[in-house]
């Protein structure tokens, strides 16, 4: 796996975004619930989510970047207008309340799927930064400046990292089963729903809901070895 790795279409990607020197980004269930509408905003114009979980201080994303022609222009724009748009204008701008004018000379086309996304995840800190201001008068860095993007080249290193972060939770001593944690994708993906994740194309991984049920149950140390039972359930999506 290739970490600090740049985004291309149509390959898979575990970016992990996290707060600034640890501290807490995520206060009581009304932040996360403000930033899973955000991802919806930010993240679905430019990627397929396949599994994402929020904890206090750090969130797990698992991203396909689309195909570079059907990329939204909103990601084109948002790269274009980074070094003019203010956090409090980006809702405003998304709902048509103000314009703004691309800089002269620049074409939409020249930007690549890598500086969309980077700039989708950008305005996607933007925007919470502006929340959290209003809401606890809270400034100055808050997101750390280490960057997490792992390329997932094989198939089992997909399947694996969707189980890795489900279980986040788990590991971090929060709760004791992956869906006892509300702010993850495993519910999403257990109901078969097609909100924020791509359920079906999950489900697809591992063959079946009982078989993503059974991989979901290996303990945390069979986990870290690696075990064969894992490895010969997983298949490659149609």
């Amino acid at each position: 796996m290739k970490r600090n790795a740049k985004f291309e279409s149509g390959l898979y990607y575990h970016e992990i975004i996290k707060a600034n020197s640890d501290s807490i980004l995520f206060r009581d269930s009304d932040d996360k619930k403000f930033f899973l509408k955000k991802m919806c905003t930010f993240i679905l114009p430019c990627c397929e989510i396949l599994a994402y979980c929020i904890l206090g201080n750090h969130v797990h994303l698992l991203l396909k970047p689309h195909p570079k022609e059907i990329l939204s222009k909103l990601t084109l724009n948002l790269h274009l207008l980074d070094s003019k748009l203010k956090a409090s204008d980006l809702q405003d701008y998304l709902d048509h309340k103000i314009e703004m004018k691309l800089p002269l000379g620049e074409k939409n086309t020249s930007v690549s799927v890598h500086e969309q996304i980077r700039s989708c995840l950008k305005s996607l800190k933007r925007s919470y930064d502006h929340y959290l201001l209003k809401k606890y008068n809270a400034s100055g860095s808050l997101w750390s400046r280490y960057k997490s993007t792992t390329l997932l080249p094989y198939p089992e290193d997909v399947s694996r990292t969707i189980i890795y972060i489900h279980k986040n939770p788990v590991y971090h001593g929060m709760v004791h089963h992956p869906e006892d944690w509300s702010y993850t994708s495993i519910h999403e993906i257990l109901a078969q729903q097609d909100k924020l994740v791509r359920s079906n194309e999950v489900i697809r991984w591992f063959g079946s809901i009982s078989e993503f049920r059974a991989c979901h149950a290996v303990t945390q140390t069979e986990f870290g070895k690696k075990p064969a039972k894992l490895k010969s359930t997983l298949n490659t999506p149609l």
